[in-house]
């Protein structure tokens, strides 16, 4: 079912907590087809707020609406609290769509990994990642057409990733999503919302787009508060160090895009090991190391971008 052309009004929506103002005056549209990164600094509330247009936390002041014909799935962060440790995979999912045929929900689980007696796994022998796929089958199969999902990529694997990623991307309905990872953002939202405590700043484009945006506010502000004296010194610490940060730019990338084609490769080789063996554990153990050099790496990355 097409939803109307407006899926999510959020209205002058404030929320207090343990007698502070988290955030206030809170206004944001969503349309139809959008897919929406809510981002904030820590301890400014993008949870409560995602949490609040989930319903599960009560309204304290404003309007949240969702328009017509809106189908909305959740997504939750913490999957103990939604799954069935004594279910099996799926079970699980048959539970959550019992008139999706079985065939459908199979090949949706292989997509996501689970081949095989995988599927007869119980819920409450797996782990983190592979919690958060089940959650995810269940997510894509309720047929919505407008998904939650608060931190999608927890717990998950690099090409865990790139599978949900692939998938979301197919998605065709709208999407609001709270995640910490903004290289997955990057490659997935066309909106950044960015929460502050006096409401939201809309950026219509991909997160690279908003940083730009920001860092260029940021050179505005600080220009205006030079003295005339010290302009031109300022524009020449300035000009060396950009040339500075453009080469350590263009080295953490070079490394970044190494380290991710490495990791591809090392993910396709655990299909053909067995798994508990010495090779496997010896394969796993490099797998994490380049998984930690890499997420270290876009955190320097990161730090010299927006710096």
């Amino acid at each position: 079912v097409q939803p109307g052309k407006v899926v999510l009004t959020v209205q002058n929506v404030t929320h207090r907590f343990d007698g502070k103002t988290l955030f206030a005056n809170v206004n944001l549209e969503i349309a139809r087809g959008q897919k929406a990164a809510l981002i904030a600094a820590n301890g400014v509330g993008k949870t409560t707020l995602f949490k609040l247009i989930q319903g599960s936390l009560p309204l304290e002041k404003g309007l949240i609406t969702f328009g017509h014909q809106v189908k909305q799935v959740f997504f939750e962060q913490d999957q103990s609290r939604v799954l069935t440790p004594t279910n099996t995979v799926l079970q699980e999912v048959q539970q959550a769509v019992p008139k999706v045929p079985d065939s459908l929900i199979r090949s949706m689980l292989g997509s996501f990994l689970f081949s095989g007696d995988d599927v007869l796994k119980k819920i409450e022998v797996l782990s983190g990642g592979e919690r958060n796929r089940v959650a995810m089958v269940k997510v894509l199969l309720q047929q919505g057409n407008f998904l939650l999902l608060d931190e999608p990529t927890n717990h998950l694997d690099m090409y865990a990733q790139d599978v949900l990623l692939q998938a979301l991307r197919q998605f065709e309905g709208t999407i609001l999503m709270v995640c910490h990872d903004h290289d997955f953002i990057q490659k997935l939202a066309d909106v950044i919302l960015e929460l502050t405590p006096q409401g939201i700043n809309r950026y219509n484009g991909d997160y690279e787009s908003y940083l730009y945006v920001k860092k260029q506010q940021q050179g505005t502000a600080q220009s205006s508060s030079v003295m005339p004296e010290k302009k031109q010194l300022a524009q020449e610490i300035d000009a060396d160090s950009a040339r500075q940060r453009r080469k350590e730019i263009t080295a953490l990338e070079s490394r970044i895009a190494k380290l991710e084609v490495d990791i591809r490769k090392r993910s396709e080789q655990f299909a053909a090991l067995t798994y508990g063996t010495l090779e496997y554990r010896q394969a796993e153990k490099k797998y994490k190391e380049l998984q930690h050099e890499l997420e270290q790496k876009l955190a320097e990355w990161e730090k010299v971008t927006v710096s």
